[in-house]
C-alpha cells in the first residue's frame, strides 16, 4: 500500500501535555522526538510519503 501521510513533529511543549484520567509519567521530549523519526522512517520504508502538515 503507498498513498500520502500526514505527519507533524511533536510541539515544543509536548511534555506539558495534559492528562486527568491515569496517573502521569514524565515526557521526555528528545525520546518522542527519535520515536516519531522512527515512525516516519517507516512510513517511508513502507513506500508511504510523508507529508509534515504546518
Amino acid at each position: 500500500m503507498s498513498g500520502i501521510a500526514l505527519v507533524r513533529k511533536p510541539g515544543p511543549r509536548v511534555a506539558d501535555g495534559l492528562v486527568t484520567y491515569l496517573r502521569r509519567d514524565p515526557v521526555d521530549p528528545g525520546l518522542a522526538l527519535r520515536q516519531h523519526d522512527a515512525y516516519v522512517a517507516a512510513l517511508d520504508a513502507a513506500g508511504w510519503r510523508p507529508v509534515y502538515a504546518a
